[in-house]
C-alpha cells in the first residue's frame, strides 16, 4: 500500500491519500490494494479466458465464454466469466479505479483477452463500448479488453452483483463482530448452562444458513451476459 501511494501522489496529488485519511483505514483505492495482495498470495492467476478471431469470421473461445455468432469483424459473445468493473471518479480515492495506473491488478487478475489474427491492414478500430484503435501487431499479441474498455458490456451486470455481494458483506460484519462474539461472553456468563449451550447452537445455525443463503444469491446473480466484439479494419 505504501509503494503504491508512492506512485500515486505525485500524479494524483498531496492530498490523494491510499491508506485512509486517517493513515489506517483505506477507501475503496487501498481497499483494491488489499484485495490484489490477497488473491495473489491465494495464488489466483486472473486469466478469465481469451476470445479469438482469425480475419474475417473465424472465432473461438476459453472456457467460461460462447460464441453465439461471427461475422466479418463481429462476435456476438455470451459469457459467465466476468470481468472486475470499476466506476467512479479515476481521481477519487474513493473510486477503486483511481489506483489502477499503480498497482498490476488488471495485468496480473483481471485479464479478458482479444486476439485477432489476419487482419487485412496495419489497424483496427475495435468497438466493446467506446472505440478504441490498436495495431495489428497489438491484436495479434492480444490486447485485455478489461483494462482497454473500463467501460464495457459487463458494467451493469457486474455492479448488480456488486450490490448483492455487498448485501452478504453488510449481514457477515455484524454476524461475526457482535453476534458470533457475543456467543462467548454468554458462555461465561452461563457456565455449563445446558439450555444456554442448545440456544447457542440454534442461534449459530440459524445465522450459518441465513449467510448460506446470501451467499447463494451471489452465486445465482451470475447469470450469463451476451457481448459484441466489433473489429473494423482501418487504412
Amino acid at each position: 500500500m505504501i509503494l503504491a501511494m508512492l506512485r500515486a501522489k505525485p500524479v494524483r496529488g498531496a492530498a490523494y491519500h491510499v491508506c485512509g485519511a486517517d493513515g489506517f483505514h483505506p477507501a475503496a483505492n487501498g481497499h483494491l490494494v488489499m484485495a490484489y495482495a490477497f488473491l495473489k498470495s491465494l495464488g489466483c492467476d486472473g486469466d478469465l479466458g481469451t476470445l479469438a478471431l482469425t480475419w474475417p469470421a473465424d472465432a473461438t473461445a476459453g472456457a467460461g465464454h460462447r460464441i453465439v455468432a461471427a461475422s466479418v469483424g463481429r462476435l456476438e459473445v455470451e459469457s459467465t466469466r466476468y470481468p472486475f468493473c470499476f466506476a467512479g471518479d479515476e481521481e477519487s480515492p474513493d473510486a477503486a479505479r483511481s489506483i489502477l495506473p499503480f498497482i498490476p491488478f488488471q495485468a496480473d487478475l483481471n485479464r479478458l483477452r482479444l486476439v485477432v489474427n489476419g487482419l487485412p491492414t496495419g489497424r483496427a478500430k475495435i468497438t466493446w463500448g467506446a472505440p478504441r484503435e490498436f495495431t495489428r501487431e497489438q491484436l495479434e499479441a492480444g490486447i485485455n479488453l478489461a483494462a482497454e474498455f473500463p467501460d464495457n458490456p459487463f458494467g451493469t451486470a457486474f455492479e448488480r452483483l456488486d450490490e448483492i455481494v455487498a448485501r452478504k458483506q453488510a449481514f457477515e460484519t455484524p454476524m461475526i463482530k457482535e453476534a458470533i462474539s457475543w456467543l462467548r461472553g454468554f458462555r461465561k456468563l452461563l457456565p455449563d448452562d445446558a439450555e444456554a449451550e442448545a440456544a447457542m447452537a440454534t442461534l449459530r445455525a440459524r445465522l450459518a444458513a441465513r449467510h448460506a443463503a446470501l451467499q447463494a444469491e451471489v452465486r445465482a446473480a451470475v447469470t450469463p451476459v451476451r457481448h459484441t466484439i466489433v473489429v473494423e479494419p482501418l487504412e
